[in-house]
């Protein structure tokens, strides 16, 4: 990290602590699993399907580690800390499980020093530290991550030399794209981002696992034009088209010129997924595939955690 500077912005809240990250609890929390990493030793398992049990796991690492601090790559959007109601739907078997719940408060209450990010966010830090090279330069750029997953993950950043800074919320799960006309497991004339590009998307309209056994040539072909939609989507620029809160004009712009891409999320790890998005990848726009983005996740949090207080800016 040798170009990087030695200070870190708080991006999304939390009680700043100078303990270096090798100290802290970081934590990776997914749809499928849930990782955490202290001292150099990195641990993984899969996600208690409760926020109750989920919370239980976390403070039993918090109580056995007793760290300098905790920080967490959470999914959803949050509203300084508390989790906006139906965007981490795909944490829980329970509906509405994780509507309003304040991460900032839980920690708050064990004493800890903490930090709360989103999964993506944290992701795409990472992705900038390992993948920087030929990227950021004095003149600042725009990089993207998209991250299908058990949901479908997102955010951007605006990257210079020394500074990274956060553009709008970065959610890519109900942006709306044109259904396309192959696609026949579906109606209407448009479909959901994260409906076409998630794991469970793939569950509702198959009835089992992407990890389960062969998958339909044409469906794995369809997750590779939507990709290659959604990138097509977000640099029409404004108004880009959502379910839900709508971007500002200029969030729309800023995400419009975004040409670096970082790719994550288990999904890309079947290989015929891949190929099928790379194969139909818009060729002006330059990407790097994650080998792992819960790694990626972790290194975000460690290098938010390590590097200070002005490193990491939200817009």
């Amino acid at each position: 990290m040798t170009s990087l500077p030695d200070r870190v912005h708080q991006a999304a809240g939390g009680r700043l602590s100078t303990p270096l990250a090798h100290d802290w609890l970081l934590v990776d929390v997914g749809g499928t699993n849930i990782s955490h990493r202290i001292r150099g030793l990195t641990r993984q398992q899969r996600t208690p399907r409760t926020k109750a049990t989920c919370l239980t796991l976390i403070q039993s690492w918090i109580t056995d580690y007793q760290p300098a601090g905790c920080a967490l790559a959470v999914p959803g959007l949050l509203d300084r800390g508390v989790v906006t109601p139906g965007s981490a739907a795909n944490l829980s078997d329970i509906p509405g499980d994780w509507d309003g719940f304040d991460w900032h408060r839980w920690l708050a209450r064990m004493g800890q020093a903490y930090r709360v990010i989103n999964d993506a966010l944290a992701a795409l830090v990472g992705g900038v530290i390992h993948h920087r090279e030929g990227w950021i330069s004095e003149r600042p750029v725009m990089v993207g991550y998209i991250g299908p997953g058990t949901g479908l993950g997102g955010g951007f950043v605006s990257a210079k030399t020394g500074y990274l800074t956060v553009i709008g919320d970065g959610h890519l799960y109900d942006v709306w794209l044109p259904r396309d006309p192959n696609d026949t497991w579906r109606t209407g004339d448009r479909v959901l981002a994260e409906d076409v590009l998630s794991g469970r998307g793939y569950e509702d309209v198959m009835g089992r696992s992407l990890a389960d056994g062969e998958h339909p040539p044409l469906y794995i072909e369809l997750m590779g034009r939507y990709l290659r939609d959604l990138v097509r989507c977000l640099e029409s620029g404004y108004p880009i088209p959502k379910r839900g809160p709508a971007w500002s004009r200029e969030t729309c712009e800023w995400v419009s010129q975004t040409r670096h891409w970082i790719l994550g999320g288990g999904i890309l790890g079947h290989d015929a997924i891949r190929q099928c998005v790379m194969a139909h990848w818009p060729p002006e726009h330059q990407v790097t595939v994650l080998g792992s983005s819960i790694h990626a996740s972790l290194d975000g949090l460690s290098a938010l955690q390590t590097m200070g207080d002005e490193w990491l800016m939200v817009m």
